[in-house]
């Protein structure tokens, strides 16, 4: 069976968030708590932003993004590289062709990214020609900046030292020199890229137990 799955982070009251989406899904995004995508609406409600500004659509092996059809309101963009931005109005939909984008909702003073990385699933792999029985046939090979791979040792240590869990946002930052939000984030994007590379992760909403757990188990830091 193939189906296509997606990702999407974003930034709620406390920080990047993440929200994964299946085939089949009818997702909405914006203020209300009927959103399962939902952000701006605390701890100060950003009014220029529509209750339900629009909503993720996964259908066909596609993600379409779909704006609210109600008249008066901000049209969406959606933006990839190489490719200049797409402006979808109230009542339209836009199908990305890549495997990521980015869906910016305009508020009242700021803007509201949404950023999506999808990927197939399937449900068996093919073999690749003129390989060796005893080697996999997918490799877990993921390419981490320094940056990223810092703020990785950071989460993983106290774990390597004994403890149960990962390392905390704060206690992160505090070793780093940095905020815990920029420390959050970075982990965010490590996992939106496990995430991409169809990488086997615990399916917890704690994304610091998600991603140590799976660098941990396929032995992705060298």
């Amino acid at each position: 069976m193939v189906g296509t799955v997606a990702g999407v982070r974003f930034e709620g009251p406390q920080g990047i968030e993440s929200e994964v989406l299946c085939e089949g899904d009818v997702a909405a995004f914006g203020r209300a708590a009927s959103c399962r995508v939902r952000f701006a609406f605390a701890p100060i409600a950003d009014l220029g932003v529509s209750r339900e500004a629009g909503r993720f659509v996964i259908a066909a092996g596609r993600v379409f993004v779909e704006a609210s059809p109600a008249d008066g309101r901000r049209a969406i963009e959606v933006s990839a590289p190489g490719r200049p931005p797409v402006l979808v109005g109230p009542g339209d939909a836009f199908c990305p062709a890549e495997q990521e984008f980015k869906v910016v909702v305009h508020g009242e003073t700021r803007t509201w990214p949404l950023d999506v990385t999808t990927r197939s699933d399937t449900g068996s792999a093919a073999g690749h020609a003129g390989s060796r029985l005893d080697d996999p046939t997918i490799r877990s090979e993921i390419v981490f900046s320094e940056a990223q791979r810092r703020v990785l040792e950071a989460y993983l240590a106290p774990i390597r030292r004994g403890r149960i869990e990962p390392a905390t946002h704060r206690e992160v930052a505090d070793a780093l020199g940095c905020h815990p939000n920029s420390a959050r984030e970075v982990l965010y994007a490590v996992w939106a890229k496990l995430f991409a590379a169809a990488i086997p992760m615990p399916d917890v909403a704690d994304k610091r137990v998600a991603v140590a757990e799976a660098i941990r188990a396929h032995r992705l830091l060298r």
